[in-house]
């Protein structure tokens, strides 16, 4: 079976790799020039060879299938384990260990976590800076060879014999708009459309190793700052600076998002330095990035989403599917890869 899958995030990127090695036929369809979605890494430092992550800043498991699948990531040494403990700014006092919470096992990528897409991308045959416009559905006309086409907005087409959508929920029901005629793609929009995100900006930043924090992630109860990463304690070869990655809550980066990115810097940057010291304010360098689709606020209960078709299936999977973070995301990608290879044959 040809299969067409849209977003090369991770949950794209599992799927491809399974079906693909199932014998199906698989291309996905990424818009950006880079794969992963939120397993993002810049790189900086002499030759750009420090990696800082700013979206996903760590990997958890608490299912046996994800556990599995770190496990198959550490023996590649792609992750390693990180820490058992956060630290906490609780609004007035920062405390080195988060005494309200349960130690568990985080685990980082040393080489960051582009390291993660990389991985799987070595099974995927993926287009990038391929956006795709719209999808039509033929069925059985004869006239055409596969009873789906994915519309690009370069003008070219991809005929199919099965879609997959793994983009955030908001530009999946634009997909499904273009093929809203279709009864059971009106079911579908129906429970998309009600998805709502919780955005985020990220402020990464260098220091002198002198500034290095005892914690290595930072749950903050604060207006503006929800989260920090001390970058440097996951690469042993940048000892010799300081870098973080500064999160915003939902509620900044919906007020900042369009304003001047030197202005959005200072205005975190104050709000920083009452927790973090104001040795931040003397950074050697800085990157601003924004995710609008950061973290589903009210996620979809199924793991996965089918249209009834029988000539062609079309499915949907995400990081809104069942839950709101990358365990969730991945087990809806091998919920629908489970199903479909049981039930069609390559």
């Amino acid at each position: 079976m040809r299969i067409g899958i849209i977003g090369a995030s991770l949950p794209g990127l599992v799927a491809a790799k399974d079906l693909m090695n199932a014998g199906h036929e698989v291309t996905v369809m990424e818009r950006n020039r880079s794969m992963g979605g939120r397993m993002a890494t810049m790189y900086t430092g002499d030759n750009n060879q420090v990696p800082v992550d700013y979206g996903i800043s760590f990997l958890s498991a608490s299912g046996k299938a994800f556990s599995a699948f770190l496990d198959e990531l550490i023996e590649k040494d792609i992750i390693r384990q990180w820490t058992d403990s956060f630290g906490l700014y609780d609004d007035n006092q920062l405390h080195a260990v988060n005494p309200n919470s349960e130690k568990g096992t985080y685990y980082a990528a040393p080489n960051g976590m582009y390291d993660v897409a990389r991985y799987l991308n070595r099974w995927s045959d993926i287009k990038q800076n391929a956006q795709a416009g719209g999808i039509t559905f033929f069925g059985n006309d004869r006239h055409k060879k596969r009873p789906w086409m994915i519309n690009m907005t370069d003008f070219s087409v991809y005929e199919v014999d099965a879609v997959i959508i793994a983009v955030p929920a908001i530009e999946a029901y634009a997909l499904l708009q273009t093929m809203q005629d279709e009864t059971p793609v009106r079911k579908i929009i129906r429970h998309i459309d009600e998805v709502r995100y919780d955005q985020t900006m990220v402020l990464s930043l260098s220091g002198g190793k002198e500034h290095k924090p005892e914690w290595k992630g930072l749950e903050c109860h604060h207006d503006s700052i929800q989260w920090v990463t001390n970058e440097t304690s996951k690469r042993p070869d940048a000892a010799d600076q300081t870098i973080l990655s500064i999160y915003t809550t939902d509620e900044f980066a919906r007020n900042y998002h369009k304003q001047d990115a030197e202005k959005v810097k200072d205005l975190l940057l104050k709000q920083a330095a009452p927790i973090l010291g104001d040795w931040i304010h003397d950074n050697q360098w800085y990157a601003l990035n924004y995710w609008k689709y950061f973290k589903a606020s009210n996620p979809m209960e199924n793991s996965f989403y089918e249209m009834e078709m029988e000539e062609g299936p079309l499915a949907l999977i995400g990081d809104y599917m069942g839950g709101t973070d990358i365990e969730s995301a991945y087990k809806s990608a091998k919920d629908l890869t489970d199903s479909w290879i049981s039930r069609y044959k390559s």
